[in-house]
């Protein structure tokens, strides 16, 4: 839990999350240490390629434990994020990552600004 602890700091140090949010998901991870399901080295990866060309314009490989720790997280404090994201069902897609089942969790294009995003389980 340490590491899932001092990943959030580093989150608000880098200014992706704000305080409010890093105490939320550091009481969530205080009030629920719950060992993860996910066998060692399973990664959730996020890819966002040009629809064009393929061309990848990002991709973050997240570790799969730390994936289900803010997902757990994120179905507690669901004021964090809005229930849908973009047209997406984000209760069914933090459903998916808990589950660990390897396999795409979610994919959508995003015709306007010409990408595609897929977030895969390996």
């Amino acid at each position: 839990m340490l590491d899932e602890r001092l990943r959030v700091l580093k989150m608000l140090e880098a200014g992706q999350i704000t305080a409010d949010e890093a105490a939320k998901l550091l009481d969530a991870l205080q009030a629920s240490p719950r060992p993860s399901q996910a066998p060692a080295g399973r990664m959730l990866r996020v890819r966002v390629t040009e629809i064009a060309t393929g061309r990848v314009q990002a991709s973050m490989n997240v570790p799969l434990v730390l994936a289900q720790t803010f997902a757990r997280a994120g179905m507690r404090l669901g004021g964090i994020w809005a229930p849908r994201i973009g047209g997406l069902d984000l209760p069914n897609v933090l459903d998916a990552i808990e589950s660990g089942e390897p396999g795409r969790v979610v994919e959508w294009a995003d015709h306007d600004n010409g990408r595609l995003t897929q977030v895969v389980i390996e």
